[in-house]
């Protein structure tokens, strides 16, 4: 009997990301019945609204969700599905491509990209490379892939040249949308190994494996203060080494506007926007103003819970895990996000009471509501419940249920009848996958 996984979901589908053919609201957990049944899953991440990427144990990345500005990567894909769908007219479309696919086969124009391949509500297998890593960014809308060959690709927004290519600039909307894969020469040519890549809006960050951070992308009130890059510029000039840092990193991790790492040593490295206290540091100013909380070069911070295991970043709010298993939060917990019990923000990370007598052995956030997993394989879900991203569900599937659309602390989530391998939190929505015998 062979072992397979499947994939539950629930949350917002505005943007056809629960990958059912439609855009309506889930708000039920609800099988992905268009995965393929002898599917195994070894991560899934989100992007900024509502792109979805699976990538699987045999190095299949499957994607759907928001395309608008090429955060897919599918145009080679779509193209080859347009000399199939032309010149195969002998078999039904419908039986080897969803219908919405094919709609947007039929309305594609080189033209008009955005408008043809925008909502992507089925799933698409890439066929262009085997993927090993797929990078993450829970409000980026650019991603990167390394392949088994070890080719490092950028696809998705280039607006703020964060795929450090030089078409992107402020102000050419149009030109800075990669709606293919473009392959970043950088790392290759100055024989630079990459095993963790991260992203906000606007800027891209990758470490190396002897522990160096770079960047690539635009300075704005939001980040660190970045130099204007030339457009004349050559593209492996776009990508430079985080000045600052001065140790061995271990880890990155992104928000929407700030970055934290931690070292060897477990100090964490932090920079960008502060206000709600995300960057793990008391606030410079008692008012909210962007400008006023930038942490605008890398600033070392001593923490004080032991050595850090794992980093992870909300929206605007950070995860720090210990190696012992405790977990601290910081920063915006205006939707609960800290679970504490409170709204009040964090400007330095706190333990989670809740957690405080389990042994946490991973933690991942979407973007505001977190997942905690225990050594006994239980699931803790807080934050930002809305569309039910935090698995507690009321008795009617009411949109204007407002009881259940916060989850003040670390709740644990039951379920008898499944075999749980991961609970993935995305952007207002969640991804549950289980095991499946055939």
């Amino acid at each position: 009997m062979s072992t397979y996984h499947e994939c539950w979901t629930v949350g917002d589908n505005q943007y056809g990301q629960q990958m059912n053919g439609t855009t309506k609201r889930v708000h039920r957990l609800t099988k992905i019945q268009r995965l393929d049944k002898k599917l195994k899953i070894r991560s899934i991440t989100s992007g900024n609204k509502g792109s979805v990427y699976i990538l699987s144990a045999d190095n299949r990345l499957i994607v759907c969700g928001q395309n608008e500005v090429g955060e897919l990567g599918i145009l080679d894909t779509i193209i080859e599905l347009i000399i199939v769908h032309r010149f195969v007219k002998s078999i039904k479309m419908t039986q080897i491509i969803p219908k919405d696919i094919i709609a947007a086969i039929r309305g594609f124009s080189m033209k008009h990209i955005p408008n043809s391949l925008a909502v992507i509500s089925s799933p698409i297998t890439m066929r262009q490379f085997k993927v090993k890593y797929v990078s993450n960014g829970i409000a980026s809308n650019h991603k990167f892939i390394i392949t088994d060959k070890g080719g490092l690709y950028g696809f998705g927004s280039n607006l703020f040249r964060q795929i450090s290519l030089q078409r992107g600039f402020e102000g050419a909307a149009e030109s800075a949308k990669l709606f293919s894969f473009k392959k970043m020469k950088y790392f290759k040519e100055n024989k630079i190994r990459i095993k963790q890549i991260d992203g906000t809006v606007h800027h891209s960050i990758f470490l190396s494996d002897d522990g160096n951070v770079y960047r690539c992308g635009t300075r704005t009130r939001f980040y660190q203060n970045y130099r204007s890059f030339s457009s004349a510029s050559s593209s492996s000039k776009h990508i430079e080494r985080v000045e600052g840092i001065d140790s061995r990193v271990v880890g990155v991790s992104c928000g929407y506007d700030h970055t934290v790492c931690f070292d060897e040593n477990s100090k964490l490295i932090v920079f960008g926007a502060n206000a709600f206290g995300q960057c793990c540091v008391r606030s410079r100013s008692p008012y909210y103003g962007f400008q006023a909380e930038h942490v605008r070069d890398p600033l070392y911070i001593d923490f004080d819970g032991g050595s850090i295991q794992k980093i992870v970043c909300g929206a605007r709010h950070t995860l720090i895990l210990t190696v012992k298993g405790s977990v601290y939060v910081s920063g915006d917990n205006t939707l609960c996000q800290i679970g504490d019990g409170t709204k009040s923000n964090a400007f330095k990370p706190v333990l989670n009471e809740t957690l405080k007598h389990e042994t946490v052995t991973d933690v991942k956030c979407g973007f505001y509501h977190n997942v905690a997993q225990t050594d006994s394989n239980e699931y803790w879900l807080w934050g930002d419940n809305e569309d039910r991203q935090c698995l507690v569900f009321s008795d009617e599937d009411d949109d204007e249920d407002d009881e259940h659309e916060l989850v003040k602390i670390p709740t644990k989530y039951e379920c008898a009848d499944k075999e749980i391998v991961a609970i993935y939190p995305g952007f207002y929505s969640t991804r549950i996958v289980c095991k499946h015998s055939e």
